[in-house]
């Protein structure tokens, strides 16, 4: 998913006829500063999202991945399948 924005961000910079003017190792350390940025913004709303998780979830639930909640039980016998 991430490679998905990643050059979505890197085309999207192309359409600046200012940034393709500049050289190659500019534009990579523009492009690896607008990653970071982003990156840092994708985990505060993935921080977020679990707190609020954590405050809303029913009792005996557990979060198996980002926006994913599975009954404790059902978890433990996914795990129990899994192993077999």
């Amino acid at each position: 998913m991430w490679q998905f924005y990643f050059i979505t961000v890197a085309k999207w910079l192309m359409h600046f006829t200012e940034f393709e003017k500049l050289d190659m190792e500019v534009k990579l350390t523009i492009l690896q500063t607008v990653w970071h940025v982003w990156q840092n913004l994708d985990h505060q709303r993935e921080c977020c999202w679990t707190r609020q998780m954590f405050i809303l979830m029913p009792r005996g639930s557990v979060i198996i991945r980002l926006e994913k909640l599975a009954d404790f039980s059902e978890f433990l016998e996914m795990i129990t399948l899994l192993k077999n």
